[in-house]
């Protein structure tokens, strides 16, 4: 059986004046964007030379006139479902003791490159 993937595209008419709004706060949000990207990457790179300099130390916490760095090594703990199974657990089981929560909502924002 061969499948096939459609897209529909809704046309809406703004009118002049909301659309030139829009225009405007989508102009001012890439700039603030950009800047937010440049002092990230910045940020990133004093991060690491931080880090490179804390390691020099052979310490994991540092304090130094009120500024306090700390190497923080975070384990992430995950359910292998596969491996759930294979050790007797059912997969209704499983899904029984899956919950779904709605999280936050969000605007999502892309700009023309």
């Amino acid at each position: 059986m061969l499948t096939a993937t459609t897209t529909v595209t809704q046309t809406v008419e703004l009118s002049p004046q909301l659309k030139r709004q829009l225009l405007n706060e989508l102009k001012a949000y890439q700039g603030l964007k950009s800047q937010q990207d440049a002092l990230e990457l910045a940020l990133a790179n004093k991060k690491a030379n931080i880090g490179r300099l804390r390691e020099k130390s052979g310490e994991k916490t540092l304090e130094l006139e009120g500024y306090k760095i700390t190497l923080v090594e975070p384990v992430r703990k995950e359910l292998d479902r596969k491996k759930f199974v294979e050790l007797g657990g059912s997969l209704a089981m499983l899904e029984n003791a899956t919950v779904s929560r709605p999280t936050k909502s969000y605007e999502r924002i892309s700009c023309p490159e």
